[in-house]
């Protein structure tokens, strides 16, 4: 019985696994959409437009902050950067997040998912700063 109980429990974690998507964001300072993907003429970019091909491709971006470190900020928490306190450009004074709120690796990792950061620099304008307390 046992026996029959753990096979149904693995088939349904298997079940959960296959069901919850991957999630692969790519973001890098000063990148403009010129690929091919988005028809830019001279460039060749196949691996971007492969997963272009079988992701999201957005038409339309628009941003609160033309400042880099303002504006990841504000992507790693999905509110305005003045809201989290992070609207000064590379802010030295780094102040934790108001109201209970997380940065998005922190709650994609309690949902199951391996984060990680493939560059050196984090460059978020509150803390946690780090890349080993981000990620």
């Amino acid at each position: 019985m046992s026996l029959l109980f753990a096979a149904s429990l693995t088939s349904l974690f298997a079940a959960e696994q296959v069901t919850r998507p991957n999630i692969l964001w790519i973001c890098i300072e000063d990148w403009s959409p010129d690929l091919s993907s988005y028809e830019t003429k001279g460039l060749q970019t196949p691996h971007v437009d492969k997963l272009a091909s079988e992701g999201i491709r957005y038409e339309w971006a628009f941003t609160t902050s033309p400042v880099c470190s303002t504006s990841r900020s504000a992507m790693m928490v999905g509110f305005h950067q003045n809201y989290v306190r992070a609207h000064q450009h590379r802010t030295h004074e780094k102040k934790g997040l108001p109201n209970g709120l997380r940065p998005l690796p922190h709650l994609l990792a309690e949902a199951g998912y391996f984060t990680a950061i493939m560059s050196w620099k984090t460059d978020c304008n509150f803390t946690p700063n780090t890349r080993d307390e981000l990620f």
